[in-house]
C-alpha cells in the first residue's frame, strides 16, 4: 500500500485512511471473537487454529502460483543446492548437563523445594477453582529454591492438564 503512492507521508489523509482500514479490520476480528463468547470460547471452538490453517493454506497457494514472490523460493532461485551443515548434538555435553542436574538435585534443600512446589500446586489448584491468584511469585520461589523446570511444569500439567487442540479441517 505505502509503496503504491508517490509520497505516502506527504499527506496525512493517506496515512489516516490506512490507519482507518486497519482499525476496521481489527474491529471486525474483535466482533467475530466476541460473537463466539470471547477469546476462551474462540480457542475452545478451534477458531484461531482454523484461521491460522486457512491463512497458511492461502499463503502457500499464493507462493506456488507466483502471486506472492518469495526470494529463493519462487524468485531468484539458486541453480545449485547449497549444502546445509546440520546440527549434531554433543553426547559429552549432554552427559555433563545431566551430571550438573543430578548434582543440583543432590545438593539443594529438599524441604525448601518441596515447600515451594507445594505452594505452586496450591495456587494452581486455587486458579482451577476460580480464585484470582497470581501464580508467578510461587513459580519464582520454586525456581530460586532450585526446583527444575520439569518438576514445575510436571505439576502444572497435573493440575491444569495438557492442552490438546482439536483437529482443524
Amino acid at each position: 500500500m505505502v509503496g503504491s503512492t508517490v509520497d505516502p507521508l506527504g499527506g496525512s489523509y493517506y496515512v489516516e485512511s490506512l490507519t482507518s482500514q486497519m482499525e476496521e479490520s481489527a474491529r471486525g476480528w474483535y466482533e467475530k471473537v466476541e460473537a463466539m463468547g470471547g477469546a476462551i470460547a474462540a480457542v475452545e471452538k478451534g477458531f484461531y487454529l482454523k484461521e491460522m490453517a486457512d491463512g497458511m493454506y492461502r499463503y502457500q497457494k499464493e507462493v506456488e502460483s507466483g502471486k506472492r514472490p518469495v526470494i529463493g523460493i519462487n524468485k531468484f532461485v539458486l541453480e545449485k543446492d547449497v549444502p546445509i551443515k546440520l546440527f549434531k548434538g554433543n553426547p559429552e555435553a549432554e552427559r555433563r548437563q545431566i551430571e550438573r542436574l543430578m548434582k543440583v538435585r543432590e545438593e539443594r534443600d529438599k524441604g525448601k523445594v518441596e515447600k515451594a512446589l507445594a505452594e505452586v500446586r496450591r495456587v494452581a489448584e486455587a486458579k482451577v477453582a476460580g480464585k484470582d491468584e497470581n501464580i508467578v511469585p510461587s513459580i519464582l520461589e520454586a525456581v530460586w529454591g532450585n526446583a527444575t523446570v520439569g518438576e514445575i511444569f510436571g505439576l502444572l500439567r497435573d493440575v491444569f492438564g495438557e492442552y490438546r487442540p482439536e483437529a482443524v479441517l
